[in-house]
């Protein structure tokens, strides 16, 4: 028996307890689904249940978008079920509607005005409002550790956003968009530290 089926042995008591109450949520077609995409992103070869289980055990993000997922189905048992055994990621900030995947999802913020299926992002991504819009992002779509989306804009299906891009204009679908090289704008000592 391996570490991870022991850890999920030793912890029956509270996980399948959850995996129950999902199932008899009005959200659990969202997180059936999330179970999914998870499992097709980690390459994981083992039964949902298993896969539940060890997400809720291992990863804050899956807890942080279950949690979400079922307080706005107004599933107020399983909600406060898993924040009071599961803790969540305090510095994730997401959409309840948003079918996703979430990577090292720490200081992420996501608010906004649509999101496709198969939504991808890491850790450090801000997606947010300029003067009172918000971003539509489409089917597809991964952004990666560090971009910046905002205003109301439209991010087109199949796009990657790469890591530290910062877009403030429409993206057309199938773009790869990457920020430029870092420059550097003045050189010599600034108090003691050599900058080049």
């Amino acid at each position: 028996m391996n570490l991870k089926r022991i850890k999920l042995s030793l912890n029956l008591w509270r996980v399948a307890p959850l995996w129950r109450l999902c199932h008899t949520s009005k959200a659990w077609p969202l997180i059936e689904a999330d179970l999914k995409r998870w499992k097709q992103v980690d390459k994981k070869k083992c039964s949902d249940f298993q896969f539940f289980g060890n997400s809720l055990l291992t990863k804050k993000e899956f807890r942080n978008l279950l949690q979400y997922r079922l307080h706005y189905a107004k599933s107020y048992v399983a909600d406060f079920f898993t924040r009071f055994f599961f803790p969540l990621m305090e510095t994730l900030m997401i959409r309840p509607d948003m079918k996703a995947g979430i990577q090292h999802g720490f200081a992420t913020i996501i608010a906004a005005e649509e999101i496709g299926e198969n939504f991808w992002v890491n850790q450090q991504v801000t997606i947010g409002y300029k003067n009172g819009k918000a971003p539509v992002i489409k089917d597809n779509v991964s952004v990666f550790a560090g971009a910046i989306i905002i205003g109301g804009i439209t991010v087109d299906s199949d796009s990657k956003i790469g890591a530290g891009a910062t877009v403030v204009d429409d993206v057309p679908a199938n773009a790869v968009v990457i920020s430029p090289k870092a420059n550097i704008y003045s050189s010599g000592f600034i108090k003691g530290t050599k900058t080049s």
